[in-house]
């Protein structure tokens, strides 16, 4: 019987690696780009079969050197070593010297990554993970990969640069089918028997040229007691003290999705240590336990993990891209943020930038705080997105598609989307239907007394219109006054006279000139929230945000059909109170109020008109 070895081909005259760059896009974050591509390939090869979840279990282990071929693979990195010195590669000769410095222990560390609960890895999946570089073979449903290179962000936390691949699984008329292979990712090196020849980068532990071991002949320190995938990082160096802590918040943070379906359960298992488990009875304690580097990541797993009926929404279908299921939640000091997840329950992209996260709508400064949570409804329409990720998958674009017209056509597609998701996010957060429950406690002394409790009955508020501060002040022959800084217009009025004399903001000034607009502004106040007592009198209340509080001006102006002046009946402020510790008057001119608050602290503000405030809104800027 041919006994396994290494075996790196000969380069004849192909291309040269140095060092292998596929491992770099997982470089600056290890463990975690680890977690999730390892936990990916799993959910991606799950057994629609069963009805227990995915199960990855990673643990640490030593390894016995025999078993992984170590004579003969110290022999190449002591070629490789060979040639970095020769060439004057000093951070080539670190990594060599220290990976030959692991390989000489009779135990090498280890990491063990094995999944149950997934179907294994046919003939075209091996070669597609173990064989070939660039190539996608998924299981069923929607892959969450599609550039073939995410199995390289092992290289990162193994110190001799290389795998071990292992599968069980049960295929047709073969019966069960177990194999293994180990693969080592090294740089050109000659060929340490001395025949003379540079050998390629990439090396096979095997039986013959490319074909795994096979049934019997696996030892049983690889075997797999289930059916589903095992991989073992050799020289496993996670280059951190907490790396039990830094998997764990990985796959909290990525996976809460899955984790809170029961689609996967996740175990670590250190040589030292507790082990952690994680499932969707333990995710609540462990967000607690382990503080996320995302900490968004909570607010977006509070959000599908309660939802009430109308907290779901599924959009209309899109052309490619299918509808989406959006869950929307509002909760004070919420980020704010549209966190897209892929179908099988990974975060992909939570940023606010539109050129990585297509789907996130720009919030408008009326929205209380709130999070969304965007899932593709559809394979078909999860594919299509997934040809838009990085290698990383951690962003969209559609700078990812080959042609101009399907670059163009996506763009079109995401828009509408992006817009429908701002259209349910803007009617959930319509003032007039959702209230601040959590200032309950600021308008506890506004509210009539009664015996009956008001539950979770949330506060009627309507429209307040804020205005963005100019950066500067801007002298033509009097302040002008800036444009409305929400993203898609003002809603609450706008379209009066401006200060400078000129009708609607578009004009221009009596000396003729036209105003200039300022593009640099930063919004003055947010979480304004407006409760009306009576016709004539209510509550207004707002957060400054500028650092010193900057003067803030608080008027009325016509709403809906009264915005035409010709049908609008003037309705003035006539007295305003601070509210507070000690209540405070305001003093008001020409039906306004112009103060400047003396902290960041909330400000609260009763005010009483001189008419009906239906049809009005609260100018604050």
């Amino acid at each position: 019987m041919t006994k396994a070895t290494w075996r790196f081909p000969p380069r004849n005259g192909g291309i040269d690696y140095v060092n292998d760059p596929s491992g770099t896009h997982f470089s600056d974050a290890p463990i975690a780009k680890l977690v999730r591509e390892l936990i990916q390939n799993s959910l991606d090869a799950k057994h629609n079969g069963f009805a227990k979840p995915v199960t990855v279990t990673f643990s640490e282990t030593n390894v016995k050197r025999g078993l992984i071929g170590g004579a003969a693979l110290r022999d190449h990195l002591q070629s490789c070593l060979d040639r970095a010195r020769d060439d004057g590669r000093s951070d080539m000769v670190e990594v060599y010297s220290n990976a030959l410095s692991v390989i000489k222990k009779r135990n090498i560390p280890c990491l063990k990554v094995h999944d149950t609960g997934t179907i294994g890895l046919n003939d075209d999946r091996w070669k597609a993970l173990v064989i070939q570089e660039g190539a996608v073979s998924k299981g069923s449903g929607a892959p969450g990969g599609s550039y073939g290179i995410g199995k390289n962000a092992i290289l990162n936390v193994s110190d001799l640069q290389t795998v071990f691949y292992s599968t069980h699984l049960v295929e047709g008329r073969k019966g069960r089918v177990t194999k293994l292979q180990g693969k080592a990712t090294l740089t050109g090196h000659s060929d340490p028997d001395g025949s003379g020849d540079d050998l390629q980068h990439i090396g096979f532990y095997s039986l013959q040229e490319d074909g795994p071991i096979i049934g019997r002949n696996i030892a049983k320190f690889f075997q797999l007691a289930e059916t589903g995938t095992g991989v073992f990082i050799m020289g496993f160096n996670p280059h951190s003290s907490n790396w039990v802590e830094q998997m764990a918040t990985a796959a909290i943070e990525n996976f809460f999705y899955a984790i809170h379906h029961q689609n996967l359960v996740v175990k670590i298992v250190p040589q030292d240590g507790s082990p952690v488990g994680i499932d969707h009875q333990t995710i609540d304690y462990l967000f607690e336990q382990f503080k996320p580097i995302n900490r968004n990541a909570v607010h977006y797993y509070r959000a599908i993990r309660d939802p009430l009926d109308d907290d779901v929404e599924v959009t209309k279908r899109f052309r490619d891209l299918g509808s989406l299921k959006a869950y929307v939640a509002f909760a004070e000091r919420s980020p704010r943020r549209v966190a897209h997840i892929n179908r099988n329950g990974m975060l992909i992209t939570d940023s606010r930038e539109q050129k990585v996260n297509p789907l996130a709508p720009r919030g408008r400064s009326l929205w209380p705080d709130f999070v969304a949570v965007v899932v593709p409804d559809t394979d078909a329409g999860d594919l299509w997105l997934r040809r838009m990720e990085n290698p990383s998958h951690d962003s969209i674009s559609s700078g990812h598609l080959r042609s101009e017209e399907d670059r163009r056509d996506a763009d079109k597609r995401l828009k509408e989307a992006r817009l429908e998701l701002s259209k349910i996010i803007e009617r959930r957060a319509e003032t007039d239907k959702y209230g601040d429950i959590s200032n309950i406690d600021e308008l506890a002394g506004m509210l009539p007394d009664q015996d009956e409790t008001m539950g979770d009955r949330t506060l009627k508020t309507q429209v307040v219109e804020t205005r963005a501060a100019p950066s500067g002040v801007i002298e033509v022959e009097e302040e002008v006054e800036a444009e409305g800084g929400r993203e898609g217009g003002d809603r609450g009025g706008g379209s009066g006279d401006n200060r400078n004399g000129t009708e609607g903001g578009g004009g221009v000034g009596r000396d003729g000139k036209r105003p200039v607009r300022h593009k640099d502004r930063k919004a003055l106040l947010r979480r304004v929230r407006y409760i009306p007592l009576s016709s004539s009198e209510a509550i207004v209340a707002f957060n400054p945000t500028s650092d010193p509080p900057r003067e803030a001006r608080l008027s009325l102006a016509p709403a809906g059909t009264d915005r035409d002046p010709r049908r609008a009946r003037p309705v003035a402020i006539t007295e305003a109170t601070r509210i507070g510790q000690v209540e405070e008057p305001l003093a008001v001119n020409d039906g306004e109020i112009v103060f400047t608050p003396d902290s960041n602290d909330r400000v609260t503000i009763r005010v009483i008109a001189d008419g009906n405030l239906d049809r009005h809104a609260f100018r604050l800027r």
